[in-house]
C-alpha cells in the first residue's frame, strides 16, 4: 500500500490516478485505500510524511517503513506472550529466532514432543484443566496425580517421580538434582545436539509413560 501510494506522489500531476488522489484527499471517508495510508503512517509516527505528501528518499523511507512494522508487530507479540496465562513456560524462552532444535532433532516423533512442550500443547493438568467442563479447573488444583503438585512443564521434567527412571537416563543431575527455573531455561535454550535430543527423547518417552498410566486399556 506505501509502495502504490509512494508511486502515485511520483506521477505527473496531468494523469487521472494522481488527479483523483488530490480530489480524494479531501474527503479520506469515501476511500479506504487514502484513508489507510494516513492511519498507518501515524501509527507508525511518520505523519509528517502524510502532512507533507513527500518521503524524500523512497528506498531509504521504505527501509524506514518496514523496520517500524517489524519492531511494533514484535513488541506486540512479547506483550501478547506476556499478558497470556497460557505462556507460562513459553515465555520463558520465547524469541523470534529460528530454534537450534528444529534442525537438530531430525526425528519427527521428537521434534514434535519437544514443539507441544514448549508451546503448551500437551495434556499435562496446568493446560487440560483449563478444557474441564462445565467450568475450568483452578489452576492450584490442576495437580499431577502422582505427587499432588502442580503438574505443570517445570514439574514433569525435573520432579515427578513417575520419570525418575527416564530422567536419570536422559538429563544430567546437575539440572534435576537442585531446580529450579534458571537451570529449567537453560536446558531448553541449549544448542548442545546431544542434550536437546536426549531432552526431546525424555520427553516423547514420558508423554507416553504418563498416557499409559492415565489410560491403561
Amino acid at each position: 500500500m506505501i509502495r502504490y501510494w509512494i508511486k502515485v506522489l511520483n506521477m505527473n500531476d496531468n494523469k487521472y490516478v494522481p488527479m483523483v488522489y488530490n480530489m480524494l484527499l479531501n474527503d479520506l471517508q469515501i476511500n479506504a485505500l487514502v484513508s489507510g495510508i494516513k492511519n498507518t503512517l501515524q501509527s507508525l509516527g511518520l505523519n509528517n510524511a502524510w502532512i507533507f505528501q513527500t518521503v524524500g528518499n523512497n528506498k531509504l523511507f521504505l527501509e524506514l517503513v518496514k523496520r517500524r512494522v517489524d519492531d511494533q508487530y514484535i513488541q506486540k507479540l512479547y506483550e501478547d506472550i506476556n499478558s497470556s496465562s497460557r505462556a507460562k513456560t513459553y515465555k520463558l524462552f520465547a524469541n523470534l529466532k529460528f530454534q537450534p532444535y528444529l534442525d537438530i532433532l531430525t526425528i519427527t516423533k521428537y521434534r514434535k514432543a519437544m514443539s507441544r512442550l514448549k508451546m503448551s500443547s500437551h495434556r499435562l493438568q496446568v493446560e487440560s484443566g483449563r478444557w474441564h467442563k462445565p467450568a475450568s479447573i483452578p489452576i492450584s488444583e490442576r495437580k499431577c496425580t502422582i505427587c499432588n503438585k502442580l503438574e505443570d512443564e517445570f514439574h514433569f521434567i525435573f520432579e515427578c517421580s513417575l520419570y525418575t527412571e527416564l530422567r536419570d537416563k536422559y538429563i544430567k543431575s546437575y539440572y534435576w538434582r537442585h531446580p529450579y527455573v534458571i537451570k529449567f531455561k537453560e536446558l531448553f535454550v541449549s544448542e548442545d545436539k546431544v542434550m536437546l535430543q536426549h531432552l526431546a527423547m525424555y520427553i516423547a518417552k514420558g508423554f507416553e509413560l504418563r498416557n499409559i498410566m492415565l489410560h491403561p486399556d
